[in-house]
């Protein structure tokens, strides 16, 4: 337990005794007067590390290899349809029929992985979505817990590239510049998320038909 988790305890156990002890002087003073106490957290790190992402990255995986696998079936079966038509003789009666089955097998296929395409990046999106929403939950909770009026995203600048116009970008877009690693509570939320996941029974999260 970090200094954060026992100072916000602490003041919650002194909170507790005075209301206890003067409820009339709390009443009359109406509610708590804001601490603007402030934490971070590493949100990469928090995805990285949660349970659940873990999960549906093998799903993720285990759903690729079967559409790679059914994409490849697919995609002989145009090809030796193409292969049969341009081995007939054009004379042949059934020369049309064939051609029009080849195209027909190419259109199909390509349409088919399209189709799965959308469908998994739409199962992505909301996976990325609730497991960002159980971020925010935990954090809340935690914060709430320890104490913080305002939980912050604090990211690590490391340059991706030397172009001036991309590092500018990068300088702009960050919005935190320093903080205090004792006021970091990413550990605390990452644990909060895996033992609540994990008290849950497993389910598949992914689904693409």
């Amino acid at each position: 337990m970090n200094r954060a988790w026992i100072a916000g305890l602490l003041g919650g156990s002194i909170v507790g005794v005075v209301a206890f002890a003067w409820p009339g002087v709390l009443r009359a003073q109406g509610p708590a007067p804001v601490t603007g106490r402030v934490a971070y957290i590493d949100v990469g790190k928090i995805f990285g590390e949660y349970q659940r992402y873990k999960d549906i990255q093998e799903e993720l995986k285990s759903l690729e290899q079967k559409l790679q696998t059914e994409n490849e079936q697919r995609r002989q079966q145009a090809d030796a349809l193409q292969a049969t038509v341009e081995a007939m003789d054009r004379a042949d009666p059934n020369f049309v029929k064939k051609m029009a089955d080849a195209l027909q097998a190419k259109i199909d296929h390509k349409s088919w992985f399209e189709v799965k395409q959308a469908h998994t990046a739409r199962e992505i999106a909301l996976a990325t979505d609730r497991i960002y929403r159980d971020i925010l939950k935990a954090t809340e909770e935690a914060a709430k817990q320890a104490g913080y009026d305002l939980v912050v995203y604090q990211d690590e600048y490391q340059p991706a590239s030397m172009d001036p116009q991309e590092l500018q970008n990068q300088m702009r877009t960050r919005r935190v510049i320093y903080a205090n690693p004792t006021v970091n509570i990413t550990q605390t939320v990452l644990d909060k998320l895996n033992v609540d996941y994990r008290a849950k029974p497993h389910t598949p999260e992914l689904f693409v038909p």
